[in-house]
């Protein structure tokens, strides 16, 4: 019992730990950006010890089962181009500018460390193509669930015991006012994200219940930007099925 106890504790104040980095390096991120930041991130429950996950993912040990690409998100999915993933000090890091579905500059930063997290950073910079921030929060909701395929990709490769993550998220905005365009065209509404707001992280079991545990995440998504998840405005989420030889 005092095992298991020390075990608990050792891994909450991780998780503390390094929730607390990430929020700290989101703020210094968004200090030179203009328009809209955004950082997602998931953490591994238990440690993980994978040193050729550079290697191992542009090689292709670490990817997609299926060659289905997933639904487009306000950043990239991580998983088109294997090859983009960079070498980088404890892990490996992925950078992409793109116009993307917001008709803005998007700049995005996926990273993966060997302790078992990933993390997005992004920015989606209007200046210069559109007026205004336009986004739909279903393709960042998307997003989460490309963070949620990765991971579950990661735990599969490093053993069955690395299914449980602890996710959470932030958004900011330089600009007073932006807006809710959904994919129909159809302007819902509009946010002030100047003051930046995240939510409570968020435990999912790549295991179990991970669908219903996705719907309370979509919905915190949604809700950061002042509106409730309209029923047709659902993400198809399920985890991809490994074949029967990898199981």
């Amino acid at each position: 019992m005092q095992n298991a106890f020390w075990e608990a504790r050792t891994s909450r104040e991780r998780i503390k730990e390094e929730l607390d980095l990430g929020r700290l390096k989101f703020s210094r991120y968004h200090d030179d950006k203009v328009g809209l930041s955004f950082r997602f991130t998931a953490l591994s429950e238990r440690a993980m010890d994978i040193p050729k996950v550079a290697k191992d993912l542009r090689s292709g040990k670490i990817a997609p089962w299926s060659q289905s690409s997933a639904g487009d998100g306000i950043a990239e999915y991580p998983l088109w181009s294997l090859e983009e993933w960079q070498f980088r000090a404890f892990g490996t890091e992925r950078y992409k500018e793109s116009l993307g579905t917001v008709r803005a500059k998007v700049c995005s930063r996926w990273r993966i460390e060997q302790t078992g997290i990933i993390e997005l950073l992004g920015n989606i910079d209007p200046s210069g193509v559109e007026p205004d921030i336009r986004i739909d929060p279903y393709d960042a909701t998307a997003t989460a669930a490309h963070m949620l395929y990765l991971a579950h990709y990661i735990g599969r490769y490093n053993g069955k015991n690395s299914a449980r993550w602890v996710v959470d998220a932030q958004f900011k905005s330089t600009e007073e006012k932006g807006y809710i365009e959904t994919r129909g065209g159809l302007i819902l509404g509009k946010f002030d994200l100047t003051r930046g707001a995240r939510f409570r992280a968020i435990a999912i079991d790549l295991e179990e219940n991970a669908d219903a545990t996705f719907r309370i995440l979509e919905d915190r998504i949604w809700e950061t930007f002042g509106i409730e998840c309209p029923k047709n405005g659902r993400y198809p989420f399920a985890l991809p099925k490994a074949p029967l030889a990898d199981l």
